[in-house]
């Protein structure tokens, strides 16, 4: 087995059974307002969070690397490892909260949709904002959040 997949192998066995990991950027206001937005309507607690420089992510893996510089949201279940629209729309079906986005974004061609991601992901400082402050979580809702 290779040593990326032993590390994955390891966050994934931290995630919920059905649900999964969120990374995000801690310092954009509309990520931050997602996750809290998800953590209102996760009653199952399916997600778990990380921001990208969280300590569970600082590893000398390259796969693990490759997170310290993403633009992207990742997701990570235990089905594998999405990024850009694709984490968006996994997060979608699996919150159920969003079965429009969900079925009617599957149809638009990848490449299209992440270069839609793209966009909004370049432009979401400037459109929502950035802060110094990463979400701070209720207290029954810390232990889903790795430092």
């Amino acid at each position: 087995m290779h040593h990326s997949e032993t590390n994955l192998k390891k966050l994934a066995a931290q995630i919920p059974v059905g649900g999964g990991l969120i990374v995000f950027d801690g310092t954009c206001v509309l990520c931050n307002y997602s996750v809290g937005y998800l953590l209102k309507i996760d009653k199952k607690r399916k997600f778990n969070f990380a921001t990208f420089n969280s300590k569970i992510l600082q590893n000398e893996d390259p796969f693990f690397i490759s997170f310290q510089d993403s633009k992207s949201i990742v997701f990570i279940d235990e089905t594998g490892v999405y990024t850009e629209s694709g984490a968006i729309l996994r997060i979608a079906k699996l919150s159920g909260s969003f079965p429009v986005l969900s079925r009617v974004g599957m149809l638009i061609p990848r490449f299209l949709r992440d270069a839609i991601y793209r966009l909004i992901a370049q432009y979401r400082y400037r459109w929502f904002g950035k802060t110094d402050h990463c979400i701070v979580p209720s207290p029954a809702d810390a232990g889903r959040f790795f430092r």
